[in-house]
């Protein structure tokens, strides 16, 4: 099998479909359909990549990120039907949020020079 990917998302139908095509691409797919086991499986199984619903039953897909992101670094793609501008900018400051406290805890690392390069990146 390939890369491993989790899908979280509590449509059957889609889910279904997801799976489906991410199998036939070769991937290794796990599937998880509610925010409070979705870390559970992320942590068993160490996926590569991970796509996300928002609108999740138990913890909703932001706090699921925010979980994950403090336990390890994998891509994960935010899939919502959510179109409201409230709900993008609400979405943009969970990933602000992440990444200025990724960023004091490198620079808090003890024995390490920390700091950020030209672009703003952890060194």
């Amino acid at each position: 099998m390939g890369d491993k990917v989790l899908i979280v998302e509590d449509e059957p139908a889609l889910l279904e479909t997801l799976e489906y095509n991410l199998t036939r691409q070769g991937y290794e797919g796990y599937t998880a359909t509610d925010g409070l086991v979705a870390p559970k499986i992320a942590r068993r199984k160490r996926p590569d990549a991970i796509v996300l619903d928002i609108m999740l039953p138990g913890l909703d897909g932001f706090e699921v990120c925010c979980i994950l992101r403090r336990e390890m670094s994998v891509p994960i793609l935010m899939l919502t039907a959510r179109a409201d501008e409230v709900d993008k900018v609400a979405g943009l400051e969970v990933f602000r949020q992440l990444r200025d406290g990724l960023r004091q805890e490198a620079v808090a690392l003890p024995g390490g020079e920390g700091g950020f390069n030209s672009e703003g990146r952890i060194l």
